[in-house]
């Protein structure tokens, strides 16, 4: 993103970090089949996931903003 102009403040880099683990499981439930998704994750992980994607609509909605 840099190249772009755009800096990625280090909250931005960490939300994304943390969503990116939740690709797999959630896009291929059957991935790791020495357990289901729905018997790994507890409610503070999704807590988790929509504050991180939370920070991330907010840096694109300000990234967008800037642009216009």
């Amino acid at each position: 993103m840099e190249e772009a102009g755009v800096e990625l403040a280090d909250e931005v880099r960490s939300a994304a970090r943390l969503l990116a683990r939740h690709y797999i499981p959630a896009r291929y439930p059957d991935a790791q089949p020495a357990a289901s998704p729905g018997s790994r994750y507890v409610a503070e992980d999704s807590a988790l996931a929509l504050q991180a994607a939370g920070t991330l609509l907010a840096f694109v909605d300000k990234t967008w903003e800037s642009l216009g």
